[in-house]
């Protein structure tokens, strides 16, 4: 069975990256994810300065922002195969992974620079960030 991230790159990938796509969020399965650049199903780098690709985002962890968390304590973590819910995905593809009652801030100042915030419910700590940034206008 393929997992969320997998199944959005099988199923959308073409789409994304016709529409040049820079970031694709998702949600449901309870476990946090982000990919590296992926175009033409495959990772283009392992940096997100002027990607060519889509950034895919797995932020199921759910919650009210202020809220305690009710399963535990959240993680961030290198992606592995050893829990029932994280990816099945090549693990190339992923940046990191996590678990916990979190939440996901988009913030953006101008039109170069994209940051994703992900959030304990519990405390507004930011537990992880990342910044997609465009130093170049053209495209794949």
């Amino acid at each position: 069975m393929k997992d969320a991230v997998e199944e959005s790159i099988a199923t959308l990938g073409v789409l994304l990256d016709e529409h040049h796509v820079d970031i694709y969020a998702a949600g449901h399965v309870h476990s946090y994810s982000t990919t590296w650049p992926i175009y033409g199903g495959a990772v283009t780098n392992k940096s997100l300065l002027n990607p060519r690709g889509t950034v895919h985002v797995l932020e199921g962890n759910g919650g009210v922002p202020g809220t305690a968390p009710k399963h535990g304590t959240s993680s961030i973590t290198n992606c592995t195969r050893s829990a029932r819910q994280e990816p099945v995905s090549p693990l190339n593809f992923f940046r990191i992974c996590g678990r916990g009652m979190n939440y996901e801030r988009l913030v953006t100042t101008n039109g170069s620079v994209l940051t994703y915030e992900h959030v304990q419910n519990s405390n507004d700590l930011v537990t992880d960030t990342w910044s997609i940034v465009k130093t170049q206008t053209t495209v794949p």
